[in-house]
């Protein structure tokens, strides 16, 4: 029943300035793009670096009807081998599927919701990863490398999300950091090869330490917050980052011991960068 992290998903305002924006500021590559639901165009984006195989997912959000949506993080995704076992043990515990199994981006699939309302979809992993090109190395559009590191969820609630995902969707906890408000949980697949890098989820109750965290809960409720990216040369890459006229949130500096920055997309998706998270958040030696 193990499960691996399959791509996360915004809701892009402009799906081509977007794409422009993560390839030529983020140096990633497209390597599939889709029409889904009619006329709603979508694009899949990988590392150019390689180091991972999970996808970002750039899509038109719903214009009109009861669907209509909002530009920004809209869920993440998992590849699981056995997607009707999944789909049968989730409503024999009671979650509620919203949509129910069926091709999306070319693989079957289903997505509900966590105990807090943050979409999750489940694709069939014989052929989630089918059409998408392999991701060559080479020279990205700046001269800083950034790659995917992890990504956030913003709540009230560590104790309900970490029993959901822990205990529901089998992922693995890598770091327990409560006292800071933080928990790093693993997808199994990922976690298990000593080849892949693994893109943890970060479970994140701010405890009232940054005002922009406490706005954001305040506005949202509790929901997929950032998306982050290291990199190996912080100075360099903010330096570049503003040079393109990316808007910063946060000057990069040390905060809870690791050198990090905010920005932000076009979609208005806060972006983090750091240097990379040390190993022990993401994989036992």
């Amino acid at each position: 029943m193990s499960l691996e992290l399959h791509h996360l998903a915004i809701r892009a305002a402009d799906l081509e300035n977007s794409v422009a924006f993560y390839c030529d500021a983020l140096g990633m590559q497209v390597v599939a793009r889709f029409r889904r639901y009619g006329s709603r165009r979508a694009a899949f984006l990988a590392d150019r670096s390689n180091e991972t195989r999970a996808l970002l997912l750039l899509m038109e959000p719903e214009s009109e009807g009861a669907g209509a949506s909002e530009p920004g993080f809209a869920s993440m995704c998992f590849a699981v081998a056995d997607l009707d076992g999944w789909y049968q043990r989730l409503l024999a515990r009671g979650t509620k599927i919203e949509t129910a199994a069926e091709r999306l981006y070319g693989a079957r699939g289903f997505s509900f919701r966590d105990p807090l309302g943050v979409e999750v979809e489940l694709l069939e992993a014989r052929a989630a990863w089918r059409g998408f090109d392999p991701v060559e190395q080479g020279p990205v559009a700046g001269s800083v490398g950034f790659r995917m590191s992890h990504f956030n969820i913003t709540c009230r609630d560590l104790e309900t999300l970490e029993r959901f995902y822990v205990e529901e969707l089998d992922l693995v906890k890598v770091a327990d950091r409560r006292d800071e408000g933080m928990i790093f949980l693993a997808d199994p697949v990922s976690r298990s090869q000593e080849s892949r890098t693994v893109i943890p989820l970060e479970l994140y109750d701010p405890l009232g330490s940054w005002e922009p965290d406490e706005a954001f809960l305040a506005a949202r409720g509790p929901a997929l917050q950032y998306l982050c990216f290291a990199t190996d040369d912080m100075d360099a890459g903010h330096q570049e980052l503003v040079g393109m006229g990316v808007p910063c949130l946060l000057e990069p500096q040390v905060v809870e011991g690791t050198r990090v920055a905010f920005y932000q997309d076009p979609n208005g998706v806060d972006l983090e960068v750091l240097r990379p998270l040390p190993t022990k958040l993401t994989r036992d030696r």
